[in-house]
């Protein structure tokens, strides 16, 4: 007569139809049953372990690829500022180079008031930015910030590769030159 499995402890398990009942053949032989147990519970370990590395692997992947779409948008962000800055830029150069102009000291002085707010507005606009200016007569030249449009000869050797005047404004954004001053660089007399 077969024996009938106990459905209890079966229960939640896949188990296929034809191994509800063992004929009393096999459960003689129960050593052939329990090593075929054995080498299906091995395949279905090694099933579930690929499963879990699958997984685990599109986990990481997922957070890889959030990752690289955080930077990407960053790096679009900051494009974006980089390049909206250099279409302000020139505006400011125009501002300096009506200030320096020796006609300047003859304009209305509410003319000039009207003016100096605008471009101290640019300029504070900019900051929240974190945008500097760079380049300042006096400094070090630093070949990274400026750039030498010319030289003045000098005797002192203290005041060689010094900057003697800034031509045009340089702007510098969180360590990242915009755009480098212009500058004539003092250089000692040969």
């Amino acid at each position: 007569m077969p024996k009938k499995r106990d459905h209890n402890v079966d229960k939640g398990k896949n188990v296929d139809d034809n191994d509800d009942v063992i004929p009393e053949e096999e459960a003689v032989h129960s050593g052939t049953q329990l090593k075929k147990l054995r080498e299906r519970l091995a395949l279905c370990e090694a099933a579930k372990q690929e499963y879990l590395d699958g997984w685990q692997r599109a986990q990481a992947d997922m957070v890889n690829v959030r990752r690289a779409a955080e930077e990407a948008r960053a790096s679009a962000r900051e494009d974006g500022i980089t390049s909206a800055l250099g279409t302000i830029i020139p505006a400011l150069d125009a501002f300096n180079a009506a200030m320096r102009d020796p006609s300047w000291s003859h304009m209305d002085a509410r003319f000039r008031e009207g003016i100096l707010s605008i471009h101290t507005s640019l300029l504070s606009a900019l900051k929240s930015l974190s945008v500097e200016e760079i380049g300042e007569a006096g400094e070090g030249f630093d070949p990274n910030a400026h750039e030498a449009v010319s030289e003045v000869k000098v005797g002192d050797p203290k005041k060689d590769h010094m900057i003697a005047e800034v031509l045009q404004r340089g702007y510098i954004r969180k360590g990242r030159v915009i755009r480098p001053a212009k500058v004539s660089v003092y250089t000692l007399e040969s």
